[in-house]
């Protein structure tokens, strides 16, 4: 492990981190509140406009793990810098985009910078003094969910100047400055090699089962459950999954190492981040089409795309207050019950909605507990899985838990357009739709309470080094 760096220098690569992690999570965000735009634009169907967001989980799901692994090896500053400058890319091809076929393959190319969260994850590890990781780690993760709350507001602003290039130009800029700021920011010279080597069979096998999985949860809907299609794709990723097991337990040096994913804090910690991600992505979907159905349908305040943003932004703050207390809240009750407060809050938000929509100035109350909850969440996340796994697992194991969270994210995405699908004969779905999502999120927050409680205490999270 490299010495930690002097206090001042330690506090800019904080910052240069938070400034990847924010641009990362903004620009992830983009996408969501401008598919029915492009949809009416290229004039396709709600199938197909949903590639957008689902090729984009594809490639940040099958990259994030190797590339964290491709940091553990080559150095994780080196590959941080090649990740910010391929989404900035893929950013600048969204732009210039003039065809469907164009931007879904820009947001392709956007999606492997998947692994920036846990890059900037492991250099903070390794960079900073001992005592500061907690709280770094905390503010990082909590500046995920910032930045993707920040995203949705941002863009439902720059729609009211312009179209969508205009959109994706704002994020083009805010990728290359963010980038420039890690190449400043974050020294190379502290980089750690290894003379180990990539596992090419591992890779390939957890890109097939990991693309067929999130097919399956994305598309599942549209093709039919039971259709011959996702039939054949559920038992081609189960027999990838088993060979991928079976030769990752084998190979000297794995993509991802078995033994450290089957130990018990990581496990629970890649459930929550799976009922994490499903809260999260569920909420960017859902809440915007209850906030812009019209009253005159019995629910909803029919709010424009700005108002959804301004009605969104205390939600998105309480994002960051959520991070800023992690550190302490880490320090004083522990990792566990830091998480099993956040899951708290999250079942008391989404309980509150049920009572408290009447208007706006309750809804946006009633949120900002979901907010805290979620970025406490995220905060300790991160602390749990780098304290559980050895040093030179860290990027790999950090980019698989941030994977794990984009599946959940991919099954929240499906779960909430089944919701808002209206039925045959009406425009909007009923409110009684919005109530069962409720419910079940609700139904989630608690089973990630639950696994927060099976959790280990703080003191036994340490992997033996």
């Amino acid at each position: 492990m490299s010495p930690s760096l002097r206090p001042s220098r330690g506090t800019v690569v904080l910052l240069a981190a938070i400034v990847a992690t924010v641009a990362f999570s903004v620009l992830q965000s983009f996408m969501a509140p401008l598919l029915p735009s492009l949809q009416e634009t290229f004039d396709i169907s709600t199938t197909t406009v949903t590639w957008l967001m689902t090729g984009y989980l594809l490639s940040a799901c099958i990259t994030a793990p190797i590339v964290g692994r491709l940091g553990d090896i080559y150095g994780h500053v080196l590959v941080l810098r090649i990740a910010m400058l391929v989404m900035t890319g893929g950013m600048v091809l969204q732009a210039l985009s003039w065809s469907f076929e164009t931007l879904l393959a820009a947001r392709f190319i956007q999606g492997c910078g998947g692994a920036i969260i846990p890059l900037c994850y492991v250099i903070l590890k390794r960079m900073l003094p001992e005592e500061r990781v907690p709280f770094a780690l905390g503010i990082v993760s909590s500046m995920a969910a910032l930045g993707g709350g920040t995203g949705l507001v941002m863009v439902g602003l720059v729609v009211h100047i312009g179209d969508f290039h205009l959109a994706f130009w704002t994020a083009s800029v805010i990728g290359a400055l963010s980038s420039l700021v890690v190449f400043l920011g974050i020294p190379a010279s502290t980089d750690e090699r290894t003379r180990q080597r990539l596992d090419a069979l591992g890779a390939l096998l957890l890109a097939i089962w990991l693309s067929l999985l999130l097919i399956i949860v994305s598309q599942g809907g549209a093709f039919g459950w039971l259709s011959l299609p996702i039939v054949l794709m559920i038992v081609g990723a189960l027999v990838a999954f088993v060979l991928w097991v079976w030769w990752e337990q084998k190979v000297d040096v794995p993509v991802i190492d078995i033994r450290v994913m089957r130990s018990r804090p990581v496990v629970w910690s890649n459930l929550l981040a799976f009922f994490f991600g499903i809260m999260m992505f569920t909420t960017q979907i859902l809440f915007p089409q209850f906030l812009q159905t019209s009253p005159a349908q019995g629910y909803g305040f029919g709010l424009t795309v700005g108002g959804i943003s301004l009605a969104m932004l205390p939600q998105t703050a309480a994002f960051g207050v959520g991070g800023l207390f992690a550190g302490w809240l880490e320090r004083t009750i522990g990792s566990r019950m830091s998480i099993i407060i956040g899951s708290l809050f999250c079942t008391v938000g989404f309980s509150g909605l049920l009572i408290f929509h009447n208007n706006v100035v309750q809804f946006s109350s009633t949120i900002v507990l979901i907010g805290i909850g979620i970025g406490l969440t995220y905060a300790q996340l991160a602390n749990v899985v780098t304290r559980s796994v050895p040093a030179d697992k860290v990027g790999a194991s950090t980019g698989m838990n941030t994977n794990i969270r984009n599946i959940g994210g991919a099954v929240g995405t499906t779960l909430a357009a089944t919701i808002i699908m209206a039925p045959a004969g009406l425009q909007v779905p009923p409110i009684f739709n919005f109530a069962i999502g409720i419910f079940l999120l609700i139904g989630v927050s608690i089973a990630a309470m639950l696994c927060a409680a099976a959790l280990p205490k703080d003191r036994d999270l340490e992997f033996a080094q």
